[in-house]
């Protein structure tokens, strides 16, 4: 479906072609190029909240969680089903990937709790459906503009969170294995690394030239 920039691109290519505009444009948008990355002691403080915290909805919690620690895009997230979770005897594993992918203890009995129970809690007429984050509609998903809504009063959105965990995770293990494990592209995966890479560098140099001042 294309964006508000698509249309508004669209609108102003067209009223500089007919002359009702002077010349004006607006940029395409770069694709796999990452927003700047969530300050990461933010992003283990909201990370340890949703963790911990049983005051917060448990969808939310995991929701943020697939999100901060393991770059899921919301459109990713909503879609997820129970047959996504695989209950082992000592672990639960989420299939995101090619291969499933072992959770934490603590974020896989939350996942276990939303699993176990898929109905529509207090609604009429409701049934059972796969989905982990049920929307309104009996039988329906959770729609992405719902779950960035709830996740924004959390203090978290989106990209900058995607972009902060695939540079955490390159880090620690090769981009092929983040492919097979969380299903980012290689591509992406090496590039945002890279560009994370680059702005850890310029954010040391720049660190170290204010202490030399």
């Amino acid at each position: 479906m294309p964006t508000t920039r698509q249309y508004a691109r669209d609108l102003v290519l067209w009223a500089v072609r007919t002359k009702r505009a002077a010349t004006i444009s607006i940029p395409a948008r770069l694709k796999n190029a990452p927003t700047q990355a969530l300050d990461e002691d933010e992003r283990r403080e909201i990370a340890h909240r949703l963790l911990c915290d049983d005051q917060l909805d448990v969808r939310d919690r995991v929701a943020g969680l697939l999100n901060l620690l393991y770059a899921q895009p919301f459109s990713v997230i909503i879609r997820l089903t129970a047959d996504h979770v695989i209950v082992r005897e000592k672990s639960v594993l989420l299939r995101l990937g090619k291969e499933p992918l072992e959770l934490s203890p603590e974020l896989g009995n939350l996942l276990q709790q939303i699993a176990a129970d898929r109905r529509r809690d207090g609604r009429i007429g409701q049934i059972d459906a796969p989905w982990l984050f049920p929307g309104i509609r009996p039988g329906q998903h959770l729609s992405h503009i719902t779950l960035a809504a709830r996740l924004k009063r959390l203090g978290i959105r989106s990209s900058p969170s995607r972009t902060a965990a695939i540079g955490d995770l390159t880090a620690e293990v090769p981009a092929a294995v983040v492919n097979r494990l969380l299903g980012i592209s290689t591509s992406t995966a090496t590039s945002w690394a890279k560009r994370s890479s680059n702005a850890a560098y310029a954010a040391e140099v720049a660190r170290r030239s204010d202490l030399d001042e």
